[in-house]
């Protein structure tokens, strides 16, 4: 009896000793990571409410999440998701005279307007992608993996979760990648919700793997997430598209 408490004993010790030693992925080269992330605001504001009951000019909107994803001399090309940058409007606003206008708040907390901002011809099929140029603003870009995750690799990602954003820092998350799921996308278990669409997700290395845009409203912590190949081909075509329309204006005399 007391030759097997030993052996217990020294079974405990031992895979306790496992268990610390184990080594959890930490996110690596983050240093500057965080300076890529931008919170996303889609505001509108009212003008004139043309006798429209239980209205008053103000401003009001929705939040997101985006990060830096390439520089183009002195500006910088930003992605969020799709959604974010769709203004959906209720049918009251029918005869209400209002703008709208997308805002980026970047890490030095500064505070600018797009010039322009596309989502893909595909976006109704489930591509819930949107481009946004910001002129004369250098921010910069996030590393971009080359490769996919694989099943139970360790994933994060920043975010700007119901608009919660302390600059320099955006919220940090963490999760496990789970595979893909249909054609343009693949699933995380990274929490999430409201502000926190379009926000980056990397590997462990620090680099990107995919752009959150969705979560199980039932189940907070199943994500899913605009595959790697997509965003790379997303911004691809954009860059070609830019050239040439670029290529294509009148120049001065």
């Amino acid at each position: 009896m007391i030759f097997s408490k030993l052996n217990l004993a020294l079974l405990l010790i031992i895979s306790l000793q496992l268990s610390c030693s184990r080594k959890v992925p930490v996110l690596k080269n983050n240093l500057q990571t965080y300076k890529s992330f931008v919170k996303v605001k889609n505001v509108i504001t009212i003008k004139d409410c043309k006798e429209v009951k239980n209205c008053k000019p103000d401003t009001f909107g929705s939040v997101g999440s985006g990060f830096a994803i390439v520089n183009v001399g002195n500006n910088t090309i930003f992605l969020t998701a799709g959604h974010v940058c769709v203004h959906k409007l209720p049918e009251s606003f029918e005869n209400i005279i209002y703008k709208t206008h997308m805002q980026v708040e970047t890490w030095d907390k500064n505070v600018r307007e797009p010039r322009i901002s596309v989502i893909p011809k595909e976006y109704n099929l489930g591509l819930d992608l949107c481009i946004m140029e910001v002129e004369n603003l250098t921010i910069p870009p996030i590393k971009v993996s080359i490769r996919e995750p694989e099943f139970g690799d360790r994933v994060y990602s920043m975010a700007a979760p119901v608009g919660e954003y302390f600059a320099p820092y955006p919220l940090m998350l963490d999760g496990l990648f789970s595979g893909p799921a249909w054609s343009y996308f693949s699933r995380a278990s990274l929490p999430a919700v409201g502000g926190s669409s379009g926000s980056p997700v990397m590997n462990s290395n620090g680099k990107l793997i995919g752009l959150l845009f969705a979560i199980n409203k039932d189940f907070a912590h199943s994500s899913l997430l605009i595959r790697l190949e997509h965003i790379k081909k997303f911004v691809a075509t954009y860059m070609i598209k830019r050239k040439t329309l670029l290529n294509t204006r009148p120049k001065n005399p």
